[in-house]
């Protein structure tokens, strides 16, 4: 991936990378796939999602699935909601209604089984390999069409095939309710002639029938076969890619402007919120900033119907946020805020804008360019005087209870900071399934803890902080912050909280040693 981005040097576009869920299992989750991604490419306009997204982004609107926009397809036939289902190893199927992929229907559950039962099949056929994912091809004595043969030894493997396929995709089609099924087969299964597949599956999907003791009958929704699966991917993830960073742009560019336009530091702080007693009534009143979410749903509510839509949101973003959305960027913002809900009232905008607020505080750190560049930042801003001179850096890891419980109190605190303009946040994410770039970054730094806080003022480190009490964090920040700091001290506090991390992490070992005895 590295060799073909570094090939076109010159292009500085949104970048989509579609793999196999087998590839995102190596590395945890999606999300930490893409921190590693990000951290190799050096680039942070970088999208990665599973094959199955990037087909329902391909057929969305270069294939079957644009259908979904509209009523009815060219033969008059309706055409509401479409799946999009990938076909490899595993089975994945994303759902489209209205030419969108569909939040609410997750259909997992119904596939998760599909890769145990396809292995089991393949043992049964005695073609168990890490490298199988379907009967073999046929031979130079036959040709594909003979595959539909149940009188030819390989063709009652194709069959059994054909028909676990089609079992699972008869119950995803009625699970959704859906108008059409489009198949996107991948890797092996990718050499498949279409009509072959698609004779395959059809067969499949009639023997199946629906598990319930009924008579087998053929579903009423419609199956297509991709014509051309490796291209739909492509272009699926390069469309992913940059549908995603234009709703992330879009919505960032609303928050600004309510925070512009509705923004008031007078709203009195909640007493769970306030992480810490060192700030004095004053200054936690202008930290917990919000907006006048009342006042903001009034202005944007074109229609009057007490909530805003998408079609809200373009009437009235111009004349009440100075920002300009196109349809889909406001289906964007609209799905960010209330997900699949059509409107948005006061209640799901304060939300939304007090979550926005909270993840934009608190920049990830995925390598040595990103802490450079932030670090470069600083020492530019405290010879200039203009912008954050201090930079905080936290080292977390998901395997620690103590991280976890210290990074929601951090993004509160850098919440609070990153508004004064005092200095600026970052989160390194180290352990397993993190990779080799953010371990290269924490063994520079001697990091020998989690969670640690680095303060650094320029580019020059001037305390750190061990340990998950918020309160004496936040204290050891504001003395950083107003130059009080007292080095003596912070190095005698960090033998304490070493000490303290070493005997919680040492408990912590005992208690899950205690439970794998008892199991």
């Amino acid at each position: 991936m590295r060799r073909a981005v570094d090939s076109y040097s010159e292009y500085s576009g949104p970048i989509g990378c579609s793999v196999t869920r087998a590839v995102v299992r190596q590395f945890g989750n999606e999300s930490q796939f893409l921190e590693e991604v990000r951290g190799r490419l050096r680039r942070p306009d970088t999208c990665s999602m599973i094959h199955s997204e990037a087909a329902a982004y391909g057929e969305m609107v270069y294939g079957a699935g644009s259908l979904s926009c509209n009523d009815r397809s060219d033969d008059g036939e309706v055409c509401r909601r479409v799946i999009v289902a990938t076909l490899g190893r595993g089975l994945g199927a994303k759902v489209l209604v209205g030419g969108q992929i569909s939040l609410k229907d997750d259909v997992t559950h119904l596939t998760w089984q599909f890769e145990m039962a396809l292995a089991k099949l393949l043992r049964q056929h005695n073609l168990q390999s890490k490298a199988v994912v379907t009967p073999p091809a046929p031979d130079d004595d036959h040709d594909w069409n003979d595959v539909l043969d149940d009188e030819w030894p390989l063709g009652v493997a194709w069959s059994d095939y054909g028909n676990l396929v089609g079992k699972f995709l008869r119950k995803v089609g009625h699970a959704v309710r859906a108008d059409m099924v489009v198949v996107t087969p991948t890797g092996c299964a990718a050499t498949i002639p279409p009509d072959v597949l698609l004779s395959l599956l059809q067969r499949g999907i009639e023997r199946s029938g629906d598990g319930d003791g009924d008579e087998v009958q053929s579903p009423t929704w419609k199956l297509l076969a991709a014509e051309k699966p490796q291209g739909c991917l492509v272009k699926g993830a390069a469309r992913g890619a940059y549908v995603r960073l234009s709703a992330r742009k879009a919505c960032a560019k609303v928050h600004a402007a309510l925070a512009a336009k509705f923004g008031r530091s007078d709203a009195p702080i909640d007493a769970d919120a306030a992480v810490t007693s060192s700030v004095d009534e004053d200054a936690a009143k202008t930290a917990a900033r919000t907006i006048d979410v009342d006042a903001a749903v009034a202005a944007l509510d074109a229609d009057g119907d007490g909530g805003v839509s998408a079609g809200d949101l373009v009437a009235s973003s111009v004349d009440v946020l100075g920002v300009s959305l196109t349809d889909y960027s406001s289906q964007a913002v609209i799905r960010s805020i209330c997900g699949e809900r059509e409107q948005f009232n006061a209640e799901l905008l304060a939300s939304w804008y007090e979550a926005e607020l909270i993840s934009q505080s608190v920049v990830p750190v995925m390598c040595f360019a990103d802490l450079r560049e932030s670090l470069e930042r600083a020492r530019k801003a405290s010879v200039s005087g203009n912008g954050a001179q201090f930079i905080v850096l936290e080292v977390t890891s998901d395997s620690c209870r103590a991280c976890r419980k210290f990074e929601r109190k951090f993004e509160r605190i850098a919440s609070r900071e990153s508004m004064r303009g005092r200095a600026t946040f970052l989160r390194l994410q180290t352990g397993v399934g993190k990779g080799k770039a953010a371990a290269a970054v924490c063994d520079w730094l001697k990091v020998e803890a989690t969670p640690t806080a680095i303060f650094f003022k320029g580019k020059e480190e001037v305390g750190r902080f061990v340990g998950s009490d918020v309160m004496r964090f936040d204290r050891e920040l504001q003395s950083v912050l107003d130059g009080t700091a007292d080095a003596a001290a912070i190095e005698q506090q960090q033998n304490a909280d070493n000490e303290h991390t070493q005997n919680h992490e040492e408990q912590g070992a005992q208690e899950e040693e205690e439970v794998v005895v008892a199991k």
